[in-house]
């Protein structure tokens, strides 16, 4: 029997495959023909001609008409548009070259198939803003701010050869800021049991009220394939008086303590939601793929994004063993039904400079709420994430993709990781018999944690209800990592094995 290539070759080839996945930002202008990231026609419907208001005719120049149904629109460069209504038109393409806000003191909506933030690469004077409140003034308690990323069915392979639109895409600056909540607490003393509606908590319970949706940690499980049989249980919060909580629906399993540990519950509301409208064709989700460091995410909710389905093999490199070496074969775009890297959160190849000269990208707070794929997701970054909860996904709640990614992952909570319902002590790549063809396809058995690469501080994570590992790490990192860098006292090398100091 052959052996799976080494793990340098498995390294290299990954490397190889992600950097031509997706290059550097396209420029427009020096195209033959529209191609993504300009509009599908290579024309607008609606340019911003002032900052001002989404819904005011104004602000794109004409005293009749806005943006209207799957119009192509443009904010230009030095303009702030502002919505500031729940709006109910559906946009087919947004492109950010001035500054796009949501209100933060107002019900808010935005429907948008594809919206991207432009940017003209590390050190360019030219960035695009996203922004939804602010770190000193999030969305107002109350308020609800909320992006819905819609579908018009197959993407247009002339336009999108890589399939990288329907969702956010952004080469430029993003911050999105919504009320604080305490992302978990433990359960009290004692256990939970069958027919419960109720319980107390002690403070700090901070933002925690009616409406809210919790999920409350199973603690009988068993592995199988498909569905988990963890028992969590997502409920809501109906009433609260003091310190107790009342929720719907009772509890249908006993939630026991093991043994002086107490169980975990977690809070997935908040009040800056970014979601897909269209969920029954994994091909209609949205995706976000933020490719410039500039980014801070803060109590956030992602919900029903990712369409990298890890519960099929992917099929956009197909692998060829000649024998003594491996071809990698890519088939025609229109072939390709699984492609990697359109997760729910995910950071692309935006830097891994160390912290003193390139500060990492931030998402504290956030919420991964259902995905076919991965949840939050470095690859070759700098990412700081803490105190987020991934729940419900298929493959693995929180990644590095490549082995060479820097950052945090500190206090992240991670439920109900669905998978084939095994556990594996080893990665295969090739020679997988779940995986046989595809490149480097891994992170699909329902992982809470999967991580690569020597450069990553880990403290205080939680698993729970995975059918594959709690946390998976393969320290040593790519050997196509060639250069070495300090960050905060690490050494981060080719060939360390675990962070190290110097």
């Amino acid at each position: 029997m052959r052996h799976p290539a080494p793990t340098w070759r498995l390294f290299s080839l990954t490397l190889l495959c992600a950097l031509a996945l997706l290059g550097a930002t396209v420029d427009p202008a020096s195209a033959g023909s529209p191609t993504f990231p300009d509009s599908p026609d290579g024309s607008y419907d609606n340019t911003s001609v002032q900052s001002g208001l989404w819904h005011d005719p104004a602000t794109w120049g004409n005293k009749s008409a806005v943006p209207g149904l799957d119009a192509d629109v443009l904010i230009q460069s030095g303009h702030t548009v502002t919505v500031a209504r729940q709006e109910t038109t559906r946009h087919r393409f947004i492109r950010v070259e001035g500054e796009l806000e949501l209100a933060n003191d107002v019900d808010t909506r935005l429907l948008a198939e594809t919206l991207y933030v432009f940017g003209d690469g590390p050190g360019g004077s030219n960035e695009g803003v996203f922004r939804i409140g602010s770190a000193t003034h999030p969305v107002q308690s109350g308020v609800t701010a909320e992006v819905v990323f819609t579908s018009s069915g197959a993407i247009d392979l002339t336009w999108d050869a890589k399939q990288a639109s329907r969702g956010l895409v952004s080469d430029g600056i993003i911050r999105l800021f919504g009320q604080p909540k305490t992302h978990v607490i433990q359960a009290p003393d004692g256990p939970f049991t069958a027919g419960v509606s109720s319980f107390f908590l002690e403070p700090p319970w901070g933002g925690w009220q009616v409406g809210d949706e919790l999920v409350i940690a199973g603690t009988v499980f068993q592995r199988v394939p498909g569905e988990t049989a963890s028992q969590d249980e997502r409920v809501t919060i109906t009433a609260r008086g003091g310190d107790q909580f009342q929720f719907q629906p009772a509890l249908a399993y006993n939630h026991l303590l093991l043994g002086t540990r107490r169980f975990h519950i977690v809070n997935l509301t908040r009040n800056v939601i970014l979601r897909s409208d269209q969920t029954t064709q994994v091909s209609d989700r949205g995706h976000i793929m933020l490719r410039s460091a500039d980014v801070h995410i803060d109590n956030v909710r992602f919900v029903d994004l990712g369409r990298t389905d890890k519960r099929i093999p992917l099929d956009d490199k197909i692998i060829q063993d000649l024998g003594s070496d491996y071809n990698i074969v890519t088939p025609a775009p229109s072939a390709i039904t699984n492609r990697r890297g359109r997760y729910a959160l995910h950071f692309h190849l935006n830097g891994i400079q160390p912290q003193l000269t390139n500060p990492p990208s931030k998402v504290y707070g956030s919420v991964v709420d259902g995905t076919v794929g991965w949840g939050f997701v470095n690859h070759s970054s700098h990412v700081d994430f803490q105190r987020n909860i991934a729940y419900d996904f298929a493959g693995a709640g929180f990644v590095t993709e490549l082995g060479d990614e820097l950052g945090n992952f500190f206090d992240n909570v991670a439920i109900r990781g669905t998978g084939n319902g095994e556990y594996r002590q080893e990665r295969l790549v090739f020679e997988n018999p779940n995986r046989p063809q595809p490149l480097s396809d891994f992170g699909f058995s329902g992982d809470g944690f999967w991580f690569q690469g020597p450069a990553l501080r880990v403290k205080n994570n939680i698993a729970s209800g995975c059918d594959g590992a709690g946390m998976a790490w393969f320290t040593p990192g790519a050997p196509d990592v060639s250069h070495e860098v300090m960050d905060g006292g690490y050494v981060h090398n080719p060939t360390a094995s675990s962070p190290a100091a110097p």
